[in-house]
């Protein structure tokens, strides 16, 4: 490859760029690597326009080798004599074939070039895009009206209308491949294939009969002509079928193809498909204000709605979460520089509203529009939500013409009650209000209830019994409102406990208390009106229910848990945090076992200089009842009349609640040894501790901390041991050597990381962070199940370990380093960028696949 002088090139302007050089730049550009080619981005404006007369030089090639062939096309069909000799007849189609397939090579020959051109042209755009920084510097300071970011839009049409014309041309070169055959055909059988085909009947599909009369009338098929490329009215979407030579394609109808006829083609040309598909058609569209769609919607408007409307379907089928869509919006935009993404805002709110309204009336309009149509039958359930609202479902079926098979389609779902604000008047789930919403949801639709030729339900009584008799545990749940209002309390649910939540005992106990008068009046009305139409069990638990509700002794034990969980709640919510604690843990259980010994036991044999010499169990040291406090609520009700008349009860009660905190504190020393070692010491990490001198008088020294870490700091190494000793000692000392602000941070992990980047106490701050670093509760634990159940739910369950492995730990790493991250402002490392290989990506077979069975999760019985 002869070299090229690219400054030389690039120095020239679009007029003094002589052809000579253009065929010289062209030929280089068509086999060049983007490395061979040394460009100077300070004459980046030069090189677009010199790109420009590039493509304008291959679209006059293209042109004048569209010329050529149509040229060659008519001279191939030109009528010769009759009477020439048989050599000469004989000798002129096969050169003329020969000619032929001369130009279909020289076709290929630009064909290839011209893709060879792209690429490089595409390779160039990539390149301007990535020093966008330059480019950007030199349209400031460039007095040319032309910006180098429509010199690239530019150029990106460019590349999209020359490969346009490369499909085109490809079906030329194709149309030509089976003329030629058809001519080798002609002269095999000793035929002149420039004479008139002979008006002989085609094979089957060839010809068509008409009836007129009595006479039989032959239509001769016609073929695809080439003439019909630059009819005005055609040329810029029709294109020869390349499988067929009786067959026209549409460029703006995909899959589109016809009978080559001229009435066939300017019909098409009518259509509203075709009108719809034309660029810079604007057709009827329905406005959606809320949207901020405009009436008279543009091309561009309709590409961006259509991108919110697909994403907006692609989650309602997928079950995706509408609060995705408020980072994945902007992740779309932060990964590509496509206009259209940059257009979109689609954020919950917005996503829901197309849901709902575009998506989901839409749909619902179209089918009842086939069921006025259409006969149908009706299938009708219910169901209860997580929330306790009871829906009934409605499917319809029905014979589909689109679909050709008979279809099962959603219908509706609609809430079985509906509030009014006179209770009186709320509807029962009876079959009279099941039936009447089922019927106004087609009758609404104006859908003729004459079509509905069936109707499907389970075998519940309220769908096909005769006697209206089913009182359902929802209804039960409904009617308790009635019972809340009438004793003015909040129409809260009830709440129950979670073994693997013991927190939220509390909370149950709590709502128990807030709906005590409600839910005793509530059974009462149960067990006096309507427990003989319950089933035994049923209604002999409503009894055993009632009896605790009407005790005040019941109420006594709640009033206690209610005053006493909170101590064990504070301790437990506390060491749940992510922030370092484990500093604080040992005085903090110190104190909570001594705060409930305090409760049952005497306070002079509680404040021993030695918390673990004292026995919890001991009952000579133990409160008289009427020394116990129990709380506020406890003491009201212990003056009760109805509690004062039973003292063996009010004897078994404080019994009980010592008892309580009794077994709390055993089991308290059981579990954590009052003088440990390790974390009775870390207190020395507070970060007023370190930094006070007073403090040094209980703690010169960390040697006593460092004996019973050996794995930080290792037994043998005394050096170590007493760098950081010496900058332990000076660091109250050495105030002026200490990070700006130090004194006002009270995190003791922050403010160990401001000393490590110091040269004076970096040894002392290791030892610091290393030892905060220890465990003080399993809570991260409890915090990644709490994910898995999030990811590997009722629907998704067939994800396998591995898959919910990698999906935490993508989860995490879109923290970033920060940990403060999300997924927008997230950037991949290099190692995934270097995993973004084939091998890397399907090394092995996925475990998520179809052979997987569902795990079918049913409702319970």
């Amino acid at each position: 490859m002869a070299d090229t002088d690219w400054r030389k090139i690039l120095s020239y302007s679009q007029k003094e760029l002589l052809q000579a050089d253009k065929d010289e730049l062209c030929e280089n550009l068509s086999w060049m690597e983007a490395d061979d080619i040394e460009l100077n981005f300070t004459d980046l404006k030069t090189l677009f326009r010199l790109a420009q007369d590039i493509l304008k030089y291959k679209s006059e090639q293209v042109k004048n080798l569209l010329g050529e062939l149509d040229t060659i096309q008519r001279k191939s069909s030109k009528k010769k004599s009759r009477n020439e000799n048989k050599a000469t007849s004989t000798k002129s189609p096969q050169e003329t074939i020969a000619h032929q397939k001369e130009v279909i090579k020289a076709n290929n020959d630009v064909l290839e070039q011209l893709y060879a051109d792209i690429a490089v042209l595409e390779e160039r755009k990539s390149k301007y895009t990535e020093d966008k920084i330059e480019l950007d510097r030199e349209s400031e300071s460039s007095p040319d009206p032309l910006s180098e970011v429509d010199a690239k839009a530019q150029l990106e049409n460019e590349i999209l209308k020359k490969n346009r014309h490369i499909r085109k041309l490809f079906g030329y070169v194709k149309w030509y491949n089976r003329s030629i055959v058809m001519s080798d055909n002609d002269v095999n059988s000793d035929r002149s294939p420039t004479l008139t085909p002979p008006r002989k009947l085609p094979k089957k599909g060839a010809w068509t009969r008409k009836k007129e009369g009595n006479a039989l009338s032959q239509h001769r098929v016609q073929n695809f002509r080439q003439q019909w490329l630059n009819d005005p009215t055609f040329k810029d979407w029709l294109l020869p079928d390349t499988n067929d030579l009786t067959k026209a394609k549409c460029v703006y109808c995909p899959g589109t193809s016809m009978v080559a006829e001229l009435s066939n083609l300017k019909t098409h040309a009518s259509t509203k498909k075709h009108l719809g598909n034309k660029p810079g058609s604007s057709g009827k569209t329905q406005t959606l204000t809320s949207l901020g769609f405009q009436r008279g919607i543009t091309p561009q408007n309709r590409e961006k709605a259509r991108a919110e409307i697909k994403l907006s379907a692609f989650f309602a089928e997928h079950n995706i979460a509408f609060s995705v869509a408020d980072h994945l919006t902007d992740l779309l935009k932060e990964v590509t520089d496509s206009k259209l993404i940059k257009e979109i805002e689609l954020k919950r709110t917005k996503i829901t509203g197309v849901i709902k309204n575009v998506l989901g009336e839409g749909h619902k309009a179209d089918l009842a529009q086939k069921l006025q149509k259409n006969q149908f039958s009706v299938m009708t359930d219910e169901t209860t939500d997580v929330s306790t609202v009871k829906t009934a479902c409605v499917v319809v079926r029905y014979f589909d013409q689109e679909a050709q098979k008979i279809c099962s389609a959603f219908w509706e779902l609609y809430k079985v009650f509906k509030e009014t604000p006179d209770t009186v008047d709320i509807p029962t789930a009876n079959a009279e209000n099941l039936y009447r919403a089922l019927i106004d949801s087609f009758t609404n639709r104006n859908v003729s209830l004459t079509n509905v030729i069936g109707f499907g339900s389970d075998g519940c009584n309220v769908m096909m019994g005769d006697n209206d008799s089913v009182k359902t545990s929802d209804k039960r749940l409904f009617d308790f409102r009635n019972f809340q209002s009438f004793a003015a309390v909040e129409p809260h649910k009830i709440l129950k406990p979670s073994q693997t939540r013991w927190l939220s005992l509390l909370s149950v106990v709590e709502r128990i208390l807030e709906q005590w008068e409600a839910l005793r009046l509530f059974f009462i009305d149960f067990t006096t009106n309507r427990a003989h139409r319950a089933r035994a069990d049923v209604r002999n638990r409503a009894v055993f229910i009632l009896e605790k509700l009407s005790n005040p002794f019941y109420k006594l034990y709640f009033c206690f848990l209610e005053w006493s969980l909170p101590l064990f709640n504070k301790f437990n919510l506390e060491f749940q945090s992510e922030k370092v604690v484990v500093h604080n843990l040992h005085e903090k259980i110190r104190t909570l076992y001594q705060e409930i010994l305090l409760r049952y036991l005497q306070r002079e044999y509680v404040m021993r200089p030695n918390l673990g010499e004292i026995n919890p169990e001991s009952q000579l040291h133990q409160l008289h009842d009427n020394a116990l406090y129990l709380g506020v609520k406890v003491y009201e009700l212990l003056k009760h009349p109805d509690v004062i008349r039973q003292p063996t009860d009010i004897a078994q009660f404080f019994s009980c609640c010592k008892n309580f905190y009794k077994v709390a504190a055993i089991e308290i020393k059981k579990r954590y040894n009052m003088e440990d070692p390790v974390l009775s010491k870390l207190q020395v990490f507070e970060p007023a501790s370190a930094l006070s001198y007073n403090f040094r008088s209980n703690f010169p020294t960390l040697m006593p901390l460092m004996e019973v870490v050996p794995r930080i700091i290792a037994t043998a190494d005394h050096a170590k041991k007493q760098i950081t000793d010496n900058q332990w000692r000076s660091l109250p000392n050495a105030q002026a050597r200490h990070p700006k602000g130090l004194n006002e941070i009270s995190e003791p992990d922050k403010f160990w990381a401001q000393l490590l980047k110091t040269e004076d106490f970096s040894e002392l701050a290791h030892f610091a962070l290393s030892t905060l670093s220890l465990p003080h509760a399993n809570a991260d634990c409890e915090r990644v199940f709490s994910k898995i159940n999030l990811i590997k739910t009722e629907i998704r369950n067939r994800l396998t370990v591995e898959t919910v492995n990698g999906t935490l730990l993508a989860a995490e790493s879109a923290k970033g380093s920060t940990r403060t991250g999300n997924c927008v402002n997230f950037e991949p490392t290099k190692e995934m960028y270097s995993r973004m290989t084939k091998d890397k990506i399907y090394g092995r077979k996925n475990d998520d696949s179809e052979d997987v069975p569902d795990i079918i999760f049913g409702e319970e019985m």
